[in-house]
């Protein structure tokens, strides 16, 4: 076996640099290990994707029963996620089995994992008798409201960043056309990670352990709908530049 130095040159290299700060900085650190694991094993890397995504799902479990103790297991799976969302991509370039496949279960699993955090999020404040300040924001309907709409929303995103692909035959970046500079990069920065899986899991995880997981909720059920929307409105307003660009 290779040292863990010489897996990570193949593993982690070619891919390093297009990693956020947090992924690249303590992620990365960890998920080398798990990989090391893996590769004496027969385990395929796709294999390891549906164990992150079944990682997902039991973290949406935890996080819908309530109590501060079932939070913090909640998002230590989430992290766990993130860990074997990693792996999966180190094991595939080691052992070569890169795939449509394996590309396809990457993609939706995001999608299955960040589903799993708001209706989990939902049915604890739903049966929690944990409750924000503002009494309105506890009703029930409410709470229901901003579960959905951040659910729906980050689908619609999906589906209009696709849509925009597929007419221009490219990945347009709103944030580019607009922050240019070094003066705006740290706010371009947080805006593209803002909608982003891997913040909303560590967002989540700070609301579990300062036991303000409601907030998270509510949070996203507002920012959610209002990216979709805007990034909607500015694609529609920017479609010909994007299309003849």
């Amino acid at each position: 076996m290779q040292s863990i130095e010489e897996i990570r040159k193949v593993c982690q290299e070619p891919v390093i640099a297009e990693n956020g700060w947090y992924i690249r900085n303590f992620v990365r650190r960890v998920s080398i290990y798990f990989t090391m694991f893996f590769l004496c094993t027969p385990v395929s890397a796709n294999r390891i994707t549906l164990l992150a995504i079944f990682m997902g799902i039991i973290a949406g479990g935890f996080l819908s029963i309530g109590g501060y103790a079932n939070g913090l297991i909640g998002v230590l799976f989430l992290q766990l996620f993130l860990i074997f969302d990693c792996a999966d991509g180190e094991i595939a370039r080691y052992k070569n089995q890169g795939s449509l496949r394996g590309k396809y279960l990457d993609l939706i699993a995001n999608d299955i994992v960040l589903v799993a955090i708001f209706l989990g999020l939902s049915i604890r404040m739903l049966n929690s008798n944990y409750r924000v300040p503002i009494t309105f924001l506890s009703h029930n309907n409410v709470i229901f409201v901003f579960g959905l709409s951040a659910i729906v929303s980050h689908l619609l995103y999906k589906l209009s960043v696709y849509y925009a692909q597929e007419i221009s035959g490219k990945s347009v970046v709103l944030t580019d056309l607009f922050l240019t500079g070094k003066k705006n990069m740290p706010l371009k920065s947080f805006l593209q990670a803002l909608p982003h899986l891997v913040s909303i899991i560590n967002i989540t995880t700070i609301g579990a352990i300062f036991n303000l997981l409601p907030y998270v909720l509510i949070g996203y059920g507002i920012i959610l709908p209002l990216w979709w929307i805007v990034s909607t409105i500015l694609r529609l307003y920017l479609s010909k530049e994007i299309i003849d660009d």
